[in-house]
């Protein structure tokens, strides 16, 4: 789970759920994060889990809304 800050208030979390791997955290710009989540599949380890999703979280200035495009893991909101 990640929480989102926009001008130091806080706007929420990017999963409903925690889970048990830290996800991957790239600040592409001022307005955008890219975030990788790791999860175990079917036959893993869980020190290696090999699943991932791939989401980006924009925040548009203008209307003062975030925005999600891409993938969670499975089971999340």
């Amino acid at each position: 789970m990640v929480l989102l800050f926009h001008n130091n208030e806080y706007v929420g979390t990017t999963t409903i759920d925690s889970f048990g791997f830290e996800p991957t955290v790239v600040r592409v710009d001022t307005s955008t994060l890219d975030i990788i989540y790791h999860y175990m599949l079917t036959g893993d380890s869980n020190a290696q889990p090999s699943g991932l999703a791939h989401s980006t979280y924009t925040w548009d200035f203008r209307t003062d809304v975030l925005s999600e495009h891409g993938d969670l893991p499975p089971g999340q909101k």
